[in-house]
């Protein structure tokens, strides 16, 4: 699957003579193969159909009884998103609304991906915001090319002093000493170290060159997100410095979380955010959502209340798109106590 590197989900769904609906599904289903990242020509379906809403339902992955008409919880997820003038039994009404909550959906779960990577942004910002300055003096910034010359002179003197060491060509007036040769093998470990020290700034000042390709005043998250997303290695340096992750294996999976939230086709808001002068992206997601009837308070969207909210949109879609179809809840509800009593 993976040395295909396959650029769409129709590609592969043509080439292995399955619907593009079944590839979506088992993206969704097996996290591995996201790794694939199957995003470059068309929209990841996320929406998830009947089938699938029932499967989770019998697998456990929600408590159906919070679906049911007099669940506390399903009122109070309407109560807390859909005006009280809006009449529940308009099925034209809440299926609109259900669709701007799809959106919705969307939206949160990109603010909350950019909530959970916040600390990277901070860490550029940081790091790379006196670059501005840079970007406008003549001749363009040079801190890479004066390391390099650094790291070549070094180079060159690390070599003669381990010639003279272990061939025994010194200069005329040098004396032929066990002391001498020992001077040599010092000032060769302080040049090795010296050097070492230039091949760590080096790196820095690689990125650094890049970054000044790139900011301005007007650098988006976006632009950040595909900065880190093109330089891995270092996108790995930083996730272990802001998170202090100690194992290989956690800063390899959170790299790949990142990634998946970079390349994801669907994000939006990320799009417009400057990351220099940053919008309140709560207060536009409110504003946005109010105009589509959409009951949505900025404490709903403070980091800690982020999972919460999305639940309650779920659970709204959920319900509508049982509601829209030949199951009910009740034969959901009799399926999923069946398949417990059946595991038991």
């Amino acid at each position: 699957y993976r040395l295909t590197n396959p650029v769409s989900q129709s590609a592969v769904a043509d080439a292995l003579g399955v619907t593009q609906q079944f590839i979506s599904k088992c993206l969704k289903k097996y996290p591995k193969l996201s790794g694939c990242r199957l995003y470059n020509s068309e929209y990841i379906d996320n929406k998830e159909d009947i089938s699938e809403i029932v499967d989770l339902a019998k697998e456990g992955k929600f408590d159906i009884n919070q679906y049911l008409p007099d669940s506390k919880v399903r009122k109070q997820a309407y109560i807390s998103l859909i005006p009280a003038d809006v009449n529940l039994e308009d099925k034209e009404e809440i299926n609109k609304i259900c669709g701007y909550l799809e959106k919705l959906k969307a939206n949160v779960e990109e603010y909350k991906n950019y909530v959970e990577f916040k600390p990277l942004f901070d860490f550029f910002k940081t790091e790379f915001e006196p670059l501005i300055k840079e970007v406008n003096k003549k001749g363009g910034y040079k801190g890479l090319n004066i390391i390099l010359d650094k790291i070549i002179q070094k180079e060159k003197d690390l070599e003669n002093l381990n010639k003279k060491i272990f061939t025994g060509k010194r200069g005329i007036f040098d004396y032929k000493s066990a002391n001498n040769i020992k001077k040599l093998k010092i000032d060769s470990v302080y040049t090795a170290k010296e050097l070492f020290e230039l091949y760590k700034t080096y790196d820095k000042e690689y990125y650094k060159e890049k970054v000044v390709k790139i900011i301005s005043n007007t650098l988006t998250v976006a632009d950040v997100l595909n900065f880190y997303y093109s330089f891995d290695f270092y996108k790995k340096v930083v996730i272990q410095k802001v998170y202090n992750i100690e194992t290989y294996d956690e800063v390899v999976k959170t790299s790949e979380n990142f990634d998946l939230f970079a390349k994801n086709p669907t994000n939006l808001i990320i799009n417009g955010v400057l990351l220099f002068d940053e919008s309140d992206i709560p207060r536009i997601i409110c504003n946005k959502y109010r105009l589509n009837n959409i009951m949505l308070k900025e404490e709903d969207l403070v980091p800690e209340s982020l999972s919460l909210l999305l639940n309650k949109i779920v659970l709204i879609i959920r319900v509508n798109k049982i509601e829209n179809s030949n199951i009910s809840l009740t034969q959901i509800w009799f399926l999923t106590n069946v398949k417990k009593l059946i595991n038991k």
